[in-house]
């Protein structure tokens, strides 16, 4: 299975390198596309996963704190968000460069 590597900074600047599987040996990543921020607001008191997909690569895979504001910084342009759970969510979003989007789930 393939592993993907991210780098992301306070200031909002992500980076991705896709690798495959078996790769070995030292690589390096650069945080150098603005990205935009999204803030994940769980609802409820249970915590759950939450994967984010850009162009088909998984970018985040984590789990939201319910009750906590969660940011990400991820890319700018269509991302997928996956929410894992009794009644899983999919969601899409098409987001500019520096934009900050706040979402509830």
């Amino acid at each position: 299975m393939p592993a993907t590597l991210v780098a992301t900074t306070e200031s909002g600047q992500i980076g991705w390198q896709s690798l495959a599987s078996g790769a070995q040996g030292s690589h390096t990543l650069v945080a150098d596309q603005e990205g935009a921020w999204l803030i994940l607001e769980l609802e409820g008191e249970v915590n759950a996963r939450v994967a984010v997909f850009h162009g088909g690569v998984r970018i985040h895979d984590q789990t939201l704190r319910a009750g906590r504001e969660n940011r990400l910084v991820v890319p700018a342009g269509k991302v997928e968000l996956a929410l894992a759970g009794d009644e899983p969510v999919r969601r899409e979003l098409d987001l500019d460069p520096g934009e900050l989007a706040r979402m509830a789930l």
